[in-house]
């Protein structure tokens, strides 16, 4: 027996969701729009856009919105010292001096530390090219 096409993304989503993110809000934001209509079939548009976000550009400001929003489901396990650091790692991450892998181990650790369980079975934590 196969999933509801809705359950099957919304699976598919809460993996992929935050890399997405990085590489364009656009398509983040087109994919949560697809995902409410949970009468229709739409895994050929979704998958399409998974598709699409993975060959968008890089863009600094996407990977920095992704940070955030990573960062957002973490503020509870986060020292002031850690604080500090992401602010700086950030403005770093902007000058070029972090990569972006450095930021995501930052991130995988304290999502590690927290337990977080949703984020860590995200794709977001899976060692990129």
């Amino acid at each position: 027996m196969s999933l509801r096409p809705s359950i099957e993304m919304e699976r598919v989503w809460a993996k992929e969701k935050y890399d997405v993110l990085a590489k364009s809000q656009k398509i983040y934001l087109a994919i949560r729009e697809l995902l409410k209509d949970k009468d229709s079939d739409q895994r050929e548009a979704f998958y399409q856009l998974l598709e699409e976000a993975k060959q968008a550009p890089d863009s600094v400001q996407n990977r920095i919105n992704a940070y955030y929003h990573v960062y957002g489901h973490l503020k509870r396990v986060v020292t002031l010292d850690e604080k500090v650091q992401f602010a700086e790692m950030l403005d770093q991450v902007v000058t070029g001096s972090v990569t972006d892998q450095t930021m995501r181990q930052f991130l995988h650790v304290l999502a590690k530390r927290a337990n977080d369980s949703y984020l860590l079975k995200s794709t977001f934590f899976q060692k990129k090219d």
